[in-house]
């Protein structure tokens, strides 16, 4: 198909010159709102729906909505998320007004409560020097979130000692603490309609709200549906396809490094084209799950979710641990289903539900299993760092991550808790610490740090 003349700079500029009326502009803006609640659109994408709409035109609104989920979408469990954003910012001119006044309005009370915001955040009764973007994410700390940053300048403004030149200092930190938190949660763009439009089309396109139920609480047919939806997830992780590539002699995707190499003797004339294609990545993983009173059913729920990744992963070594380290894996090598292998180690096992002792794990992995401990492996201990001996295991711990390529915590605790607990400080200065106490918690982990 051939590329309509200036599209592509009329694309490129569309973001730059302010015009609702231009398709090309809405179209931008669109595709950023697609990124924004969480769909990856690539500008390629964003070219070739350009295009489609060239060929269908834009005055009939299914066929323009049909256009861009065929040129936008990738995946079937995309279109609800695809569906709802069309719907929102795809409107008649009588609603985006009505919009446009909602948000003016919005405007007005989010900069009364960044003045409120500013007249609370202060050091020795003078305001912090703080952006307007960090008093946003100060106001969606939460109560909680709020009440102790204000409790840190409390203390960080009061005694002998404390001078007025320190007020830089504790200025730096405060704006670290939020620029760290707006980093994490997602900068907003600073334009309202977008912000606003991705937040409901996330709100309204929530998963199954069971994502975001405890698992130490359910029971009975909620239990049931969690197990489903498990096997669910892992199945769609499982057909992830990495960013690295492999030769092959059929492909799509010319490999042009190897093609120019391969054609050097007739002159660079590309007469032998080499391709590649994408392959699936398979990452080494070391599961340690506490499997005593407390941690039995988070890692239950671990454990199948890596055992239907198992088609990706070159190779998963799972032991449990409560007093003592167990090894599961030749269990989970004998093909049979999860239910029947669960069965069969709970049955076997003499450590499910005991007491924990993180220690003694560790050292016995250290020792009888240290050719699974590699420089390409990812270890990952699931447990709520409640232990006998949280020192020496931490020491342990240390020293096993230095054989390793990396070691994540899968912390089932809410994190509100962890400033409480000097067991968590310990274990997070020797591993990178997630909570992980919800099925969407546990999505996100294995999707962005074991698969990524």
């Amino acid at each position: 198909m051939r590329e309509p003349p200036g599209l592509r700079r009329g694309l490129a500029e569309a973001a730059l010159t302010p015009g609702p009326e231009r398709v090309e502009w809405n179209l931008a803006r669109f595709a950023h709102l697609l990124r924004m609640a969480g769909l990856r659109v690539s500008s390629a994408e964003v070219l070739d729906a350009a295009k489609a709409l060239c060929l269908v035109g834009v005055a009939h609104r299914d066929r323009v909505k049909a256009s861009l989920r065929a040129t936008l979408i990738k995946s079937g469990q995309d279109v609800p998320l695809f569906e709802r954003a069309f719907d929102l910012y795809f409107v008649p001119v009588e609603d985006k007004r009505a919009r446009a006044e909602f948000y003016r309005r919005q405007r007005e009370e989010q900069a009364r409560r960044r003045r409120r915001a500013g007249q609370e955040l202060v050091f020795q009764t003078q305001p912090l020097d703080l952006r307007p973007e960090q008093l946003d994410v100060y106001l969606r700390l939460g109560e909680e979130g709020q009440r102790r940053l204000r409790d840190f300048l409390d203390q960080s403004s009061s005694g002998a000692l404390v001078e007025a030149r320190h007020r830089s200092l504790v200025e730096n930190i405060v704006r670290g603490h939020l620029d760290r938190h707006r980093r994490e949660t997602g900068a907003p763009t600073g334009d309202e309609e977008l912000d606003a439009l991705a937040d409901e089309v996330r709100v309204e396109s929530e998963a199954d709200p069971l994502l975001y139920q405890d698992l130490q609480g359910l029971e009975g047919p909620e239990l049931d549906r969690a197990v489903a939806l498990v096997r669910r997830l892992a199945r769609r992780l499982a057909t992830r396809i990495s960013r690295r590539y492999r030769l092959t002699r059929s492909g799509t995707q010319v490999d042009f490094r190897r093609t120019i190499r391969r054609n050097i003797r007739f002159g660079g004339i590309p007469l032998r084209l080499a391709h590649r294609r994408r392959r699936v990545k398979r990452p080494r993983l070391v599961l340690v799950a506490d499997v005593s009173g407390s941690m039995a059913r988070y890692s239950r729920f671990v454990l199948q979710f890596l055992y239907g990744l198992a088609s990706v992963v070159a190779c998963i070594e799972s032991f449990a641990f409560s007093e003592r380290l167990e090894r599961l894996t030749p269990h989970f090598a004998r093909g049979r289903p999860f239910a029947r292998t669960m069965a069969a180690v709970m049955g076997q096992s003499q450590i499910w539900g005991g007491g924990t002792d993180l220690a003694a794990a560790l050292e016995t992995l250290e020792t009888r299993y240290a050719g699974k401990l590699t420089p390409d492996s990812v270890l990952v201990v699931v447990s709520d760092t409640k232990t006998v001996h949280p020192q020496a295991a931490a020491a342990l711990l240390d020293r096993v991550g230095r054989r390793v390529k990396d070691v994540l915590w899968l912390n089932t605790l809410p994190r509100a808790e962890w400033r409480e607990l000097a067991s968590v400080r310990a274990f997070q200065a020797c591993a990178r610490m997630y909570e992980c106490n919800t099925l969407a918690h546990l999505e996100q982990v294995i999707t962005r740090q074991m698969l990524s």
